[in-house]
This record gives C-alpha cells, sequence and structure tokens, in this order.
C-alpha cells in the first residue's frame, strides 16, 4: 500500500494509524529522512511512533553521502519482500514521487551499476555540465533522453551508466522489464483544501522554528558537515545555512522557507494526478481509508 500527498498533508499521524489497524510496518519514502541528524526539519516520525510501529530508511545515511532513486528502490523492494515474509503489510509512505514510483515500477531495473562509471560521469558532468551530458544521452538513447529533463543529472547519469556496461540502451531496458516486477498497490493520496494546507505549511515551518532548527543546522555546520553536504543542500536547510551566514534576517527566511515550500507542495500534488491514485480528503473522508485498506486486503489474500 502506498499513502502519499504533499508536504504538510498528516501523511505520518495517518499511517500510524493504518498500519496498527492493519499490522503493517512502514517504508519511508523521503529523500531526506534518510539523514541522520536531520531530525526537526524533516517532519521525521518520532522516537515514540518507531517504538510503536516499525520505520524503515529513516537515519540510514550521513548528511555527506550522496543518494538516489535507485539505491532506494533496491533496498526498499528487499524490505518489502521481508515484511512480506513475516506476515505483516508494508506500508510506502512519503511524498517524494520518483522514489515511490522507483518501487513500485521497478523502473529503475537494469543491470545494476558501476561505482568507477559513475563517478567519472558525474566528474565529467562537473566539468562539462550536464547539458554536455545530455547531449550524449540523446545521441545513444533518444528515446530516454526525450522521457528526463535535460537538467536531471542523476537520470541522465544513469542513462549513459547502463547503455556504457551493456551495450543497450536504457529505454530498450525499460521495455523490456517484465510486468510481474510491478506491485499491485492501493495508491492512496492524501489532500486538503489549498488554504488549509497552506496554513499547516506555515504553522509547520513556525513550530520547526521554535523547536531548534537553527541550532540542529548549526550543530552540524560546528561538527564539520560543509554547507553543500547533500543533506544540507535540502529544502529549509539550506535557506537555515544562509540565514547563518547573515545573507537573511529571521523573518525573510521563514518566509523564503514557507513560499518555497507550498511551491514544493504544489508540484507533489501535479505528479500525483498524473499517477490516478484514489484522492482522500482528510477533512472529511478520514474513516474512508481504512474501508479502502479493508476491502484492497481481501483481494489481495
Amino acid at each position: 500500500m502506498v499513502i502519499s500527498g504533499p508536504t504538510g498533508v498528516g501523511k505520518t499521524d495517518l499511517s500510524i494509524e493504518v498500519a496498527e489497524k492493519i499490522g503493517g510496518e512502514i517504508i519511508c519514502a523521503d529523500s531526506v529522512q534518510i539523514y541522520k541528524f536531520l531530525d526537526i526539519g524533516t517532519g521525521k516520525p518520532s522516537r515514540e511512533w518507531r517504538e510503536r510501529i516499525p520505520h524503515y530508511m529513516v537515519d540510514i545515511l550521513d548528511p555527506k553521502e550522496e543518494y538516489n532513486a535507485f539505491s532506494f528502490a533496491q533496498a526498499s523492494r528487499r524490505i518489502i519482500q521481508d515484511i512480506y515474509q513475516r506476515g505483516k503489510i508494508p506500508l510506502l509512505v512519503g511524498g517524494c514521487g520518483f522514489y515511490i514510483k522507483a518501487v513500485m515500477e521497478n523502473i529503475l531495473s537494469g543491470p545494476g551499476g558501476s561505482l568507477l562509471l559513475r563517478e567519472k560521469l558525474r566528474k565529467e558532468c562537473e566539468e562539462k555540465g550536464v547539458e554536455f551530458l545530455y547531449a550524449k544521452l540523446r545521441e545513444i538513447d533518444p528515446a530516454r533522453a526525450r522521457e528526463v529533463h535535460p537538467h536531471d543529472k542523476f537520470r541522465v547519469i544513469r542513462g549513459l551508466e547502463v547503455f556504457y556496461l551493456t551495450g543497450k540502451p536504457f529505454s530498450l531496458w525499460k521495455k523490456e522489464r517484465k510486468e510481474e516486477e510491478k506491485y499491485s498497490s492501493l495508491f492512496l493520496a492524501l489532500i486538503r483544501e489549498r488554504k488549509e494546507l497552506y496554513l499547516r505549511i506555515e504553522e509547520r515551518v513556525e513550530r520547526m522554528w521554535e523547536e531548534g532548527w537553527v541550532g540542529e543546522v548549526r550543530r552540524l555546520l560546528e561538527a564539520g558537515y560543509p554547507e553543500d553536504s547533500p543533506g544540507l543542500r535540502s529544502l529549509g536547510y539550506r535557506e537555515i545555512v544562509e540565514f547563518i551566514k547573515g545573507k537573511r534576517s529571521e523573518e525573510e527566511t521563514k518566509e523564503e522557507i514557507k513560499k518555497k515550500t507550498k511551491n514544493y507542495a504544489r508540484r507533489q500534488i501535479i505528479w500525483l494526478r498524473k499517477e490516478n491514485p484514489v484522492w482522500i480528503k482528510l477533512e472529511e473522508e478520514r474513516e474512508r481509508v481504512f474501508r479502502l485498506c479493508e476491502e484492497f486486503l481481501k483481494q489481495v489474500k
């Protein structure tokens, strides 16, 4: 089962309720919650919640480490198998659309990877720009090039990596993917009225600030983490780094984070619309979630 929705909508609270009712365990589909020490600004499930319900893919990386959807999908699919084998129900919960799609459809299935080749391509990307690599991808795999954005470094590099490793275009790997590699699932997308969602986002930023978000970022910088570490490049953290450096006032920083978070929520909703999930209006349809879960479990058992 998948429980997704825009940031701030209330995914975490509801997923705990669902997991307790159906005997579920939660895999967090969040590209920032995977990092240790980034707690306040990520809306990470509390220790108490994680003791009540097992959570996976949380606090698994150092903030200096790079991560991607391919690695996330590989790890998550192993966890899903383990949860199934123990007679539990896996719940994929989060707002990172590409991570969710990678897991559910196995869209990144292929020949694996080569760290050496990937690093070489990343260095080439830094030196010559992603446009240079995208032109290469367009030449060797025009079908894949049409599917990815010219500035999507990860997917451009992955497309080239697959071709150089196998001599076969990524688009062909994708076409040949077996249908049984996909999971059947109940895909729920939580939504609220826009005004309420935006108010929740504003309140959330204020609450995180009061809880010590700035202090959390200061401690990371003082511990020697570079400001361009992958974890500190994430939404909210990079703006606080700029605040600490004196580039913005406190109020300007909070307003900037609120604005960017609302923009991110809009992009999440746009992505979800394309995936055709079952939409749940949390203000009035909370109980419907449990009914849908029960019906789905009856069908798959």
